[in-house]
């Protein structure tokens, strides 16, 4: 509305919804225009047809308003800390870090451009980092923009896709193995009785992932909006993902639901769901750790604890905008220390 008030643009693009995507050849021919969000791997390969023949042609590419210069963007989005280092994700950077406790990188994986492929690590590829989950030799990361669940061994860097076709796939069931099982934007991990939990929040579900087969198939969630019954597990658009155990109150996987406004615990043994904390600003991470569950509420922006063994104890604020918070997405804990990744402020914060 700022650049076209009178809707004139609008207009002559006949745009009648958003989010609209119009393309031009450099001589000022429309090459493409439509409503909704396009394929991001097509829409680059367009981009990239049309420059190519510009220059063909003679035409140099013309950027018409740039509004100042900026350095690229670090935003981490995904941390994991294990006891004598930390793995960072960058979606901004579409790479993958290690790291010590202090922060210093001693290896980067990725890059730097966009993609899906593997190698080693100053060949590989990602587009969209999301989450990252610690085995005994590699480091699964969870590639929402490529649809790819990746494995970098954590002796040579080398990685592999272990699921994922690298396209956004609608299926709800799964069954497949390695490559040939598509995937959806996963934007979760966490490791449950040998196999691998993934978020998928477009398609409002949780799936079980396999390392020794590398199989994978839904797990929790219809898939729908609303249940057709009461005993249906239905999540909006999952994101974080933990376990709490604890004397008297039982073995509950925690989950953080972004679209929900709302931390479910759901009951593993008998796959029923309850709203464990509710009217919560985003949540899209949760970490349980020594007794305490901590959440991170993204549009809050703020961190929540709560005794994570109480069933009745409120979340109550921890850290907050006062703090410096913009966009927290990602926690994680070791010891009494806790990170924060801060896509908003684009850090990763430090907390006792």
């Amino acid at each position: 509305a700022c650049v076209d008030a009178r809707r004139e643009l609008v207009g002559s693009l006949h745009a009648n919804a958003l989010p609209f995507v119009a393309l031009f050849a450099a001589d000022g021919e429309r090459r493409f225009a439509s409503p909704g969000v396009p394929h991001r791997q097509r829409l680059l390969a367009a981009i990239e047809a049309l420059l190519a023949d510009a220059a063909h042609d003679g035409r140099g590419g013309v950027v018409p308003f740039v509004p100042y210069a900026e350095s690229p963007r670090l935003e981490p989005i995904a941390v994991l800390a294990e006891p004598d280092r930390l793995w960072l994700a960058t979606a901004g950077s579409h790479r993958v870090h290690e790291l010590d406790h202090a922060g210093r990188v001693s290896r980067t994986f990725g890059s730097g451009a966009p993609g899906g492929t593997d190698g080693m690590p100053e060949h590989q590829r990602f587009v969209r980092p999301a989450a990252l989950l610690g085995l005994p030799d590699h480091v699964l990361v969870a590639d929402a923009g490529a649809h790819t669940l990746r494995a970098l061994e954590r002796r040579s860097g080398c990685s592999e896709t272990w699921s994922g076709t690298g396209r956004r796939s609608t299926d709800r069931m799964g069954g497949a193995y390695a490559r040939d099982q598509g995937l959806c934007a996963p934007a979760a991990l966490l490791a449950l009785d040998g196999t691998v939990v993934l978020a998928q929040p477009p398609l409002r579900q949780l799936w079980q992932f396999d390392p020794a087969t590398r199989a994978a198939a839904a797990w929790l969630g219809s898939g729908e909006r609303h249940g057709r019954s009461a005993e249906d597990v239905v999540f909006q658009a999952p994101h974080g993902l933990a376990m709490s155990a604890g004397p008297g109150h039982g073995d509950e996987l925690l989950v953080a639901d972004a679209g929900a406004d709302a931390v479910v615990a759901v009951d593993l043994a008998h796959q029923r769901a309850r709203v464990r904390w509710a009217g919560v600003p985003r949540p899209v991470a949760v970490l349980a750790h020594e007794g305490s569950v901590y959440v991170a509420a993204s549009f809050g922006p703020a961190i929540l604890v709560a005794d994570l063994h109480e069933p009745a104890a409120p979340l109550r604020p921890l850290f907050g905008a006062e703090h410096g918070l913009v966009e927290p997405v990602a926690l994680a804990a070791h010891g009494p220390t806790l990170w924060i990744a801060d896509v908003g402020a684009d850090v990763v914060w430090v907390a006792d």
